[in-house]
């Protein structure tokens, strides 16, 4: 494996990770305040998966998801 593809990768799951982290419920609590540093999370802005409101605002997402 090749440095870009490790970086493409780390960036990727990087990206992922406030899609799902709240399919593991023991990571959430801890993840949920790492992304409280990175983003406000207004709750009018902030999208909710399956009922449960992600880690960071849509802005946010799409940020990480480009």
């Amino acid at each position: 494996m090749t440095w870009r593809e490790a970086l493409r990768e780390l960036v990727f799951v990087a990206g992922a990770l406030p899609f799902f982290a709240r399919a593991v419920p023991s990571s959430a609590a801890a993840l949920s305040q790492v992304f409280a540093t990175l983003c406000h999370r207004l709750p009018e802005r902030t999208l909710t998966l399956a009922g449960v409101e992600m880690l960071v605002c849509s802005r946010c997402a799409g940020l990480y998801a480009g």
